[in-house]
């Protein structure tokens, strides 16, 4: 209909409310599949990566905090450790805040002091 009252691809990107790119593109799209190439297709990813921990070690990691409420990803990695569970702090962590977005454990209602201490500086006289 556009084309037909010879409006400019500016124009009609204007009326239309899209850049020209996205003119472009829909008309590439109705040249090579017709009129079902403008219909929408879906953007979600085609592979989603699948989490790769084991069962036991998210039941390990319940435990543990579940034991101790107050500790965080640190001192529970340090105790997987010692129970022979290979895995890194920032799993921890991020089973950690998993279980928690699931309200399978509670969040640490004690905020963690590291890096937060006084600001004194020695000075020389």
């Amino acid at each position: 209909m556009l084309q037909e009252k010879s409006t400019s691809s500016f124009e009609a990107a204007g009326l239309l409310g899209v850049p020209r790119s996205t003119l472009y593109r829909w008309k590439k799209r109705l040249e090579e599949e017709g009129p079902r190439g403008l219909e929408s297709k879906s953007r979600r990813p085609k592979r989603v990566r699948e989490k790769t921990w084991s069962p036991e070690l998210i039941l390990a990691i319940k435990e543990l905090r579940e034991m101790f409420p107050a500790w965080g990803k640190e001192k529970i990695w340090v105790l997987l450790r010692k129970l022979g569970f290979e895995t890194s702090l920032s799993t921890c962590g991020r089973i950690i805040s998993w279980l928690i977005k699931r309200l399978e454990i509670r969040p640490s209602l004690l905020k963690g002091t590291k890096g937060k201490r006084g600001s004194f500086r020695f000075r020389r006289p």
